[in-house]
């Protein structure tokens, strides 16, 4: 449950952040939509 809320507190803080690569960006999308998967 921690690390749950861990992870969502880090893809909020690193979605305020610019992506520094287009391949990063990438990464990211991925992941919140893995995680989003997750919480449904």
């Amino acid at each position: 449950m921690m690390v749950v809320a861990l992870v969502c507190a880090g893809l909020a803080i690193s979605s305020l952040l610019p992506p520094r690569t287009p391949i990063e960006r990438d990464k990211r999308i991925r992941e919140q939509i893995r995680w989003g998967l997750l919480d449904d």
